[in-house]
């Protein structure tokens, strides 16, 4: 019977078990060089340089809400305390609702004491061809929604409404 590692530290008496080590190795060596050079964009969210603007939008909030959020106020994503960025703008528009008339008809009506509010936050971040990232790796997109708060109020439900890298007009 044949030992698997012989006296001269072959396996299986061909192959010498350093020679495996080093040819692993120099395989992960390529396989890490590659994925360095490939992934440009892993790279570039290191960099965290660009300034932009992010929209939130959080539907029917009272007064109350509206007041507690002043420019220079900054947000944070909740369970991450890290920070978004401060706050370059906010307004309010009154908020709408469908509502049922009693003719069965359903037509858009203002809420009564109900705002949506707009809170434009200035972020420093990355912008790649995948979107804009806040903090290295958190995506910020049309649609996303997250609970913010600042020190003052949260917003349990607050939709990235838009994107910009300019400050949005009114």
């Amino acid at each position: 019977m044949k030992k698997i590692i012989d006296e001269k530290g072959r396996l299986f008496g061909k192959v010498s078990v350093i020679d495996i080590v080093v040819l692993i190795a120099l395989i992960g060596l390529g396989y890490g060089v590659g994925y360095r050079n490939a992934s440009p964009a892993i790279q570039q969210l290191l960099t965290a340089d660009k300034t932009f603007y992010v929209t939130l939008v959080s539907e029917k909030v009272r007064q109350f809400s509206v007041d507690a959020v002043e420019i220079g106020d900054v947000f944070f994503k909740q369970h991450e305390r890290q920070p978004l960025g401060s706050v370059a703008d906010a307004y309010s528009a009154g908020s709408l609702d469908i509502m049922t008339k009693p003719d069965g008809t359903a037509v858009l009506a203002p809420v009564e004491g109900r705002y949506d509010l707009y809170i434009v936050i200035e972020a420093t971040g990355s912008v790649t061809e995948s979107g804009f990232f806040v903090n290295g790796n958190m995506l910020v997109s049309e649609g996303s929604e997250f609970t913010v708060l600042s020190n003052r109020i949260m917003l349990t439900v607050a939709t990235v409404h838009e994107v910009s890298e300019q400050l949005p007009e009114r």
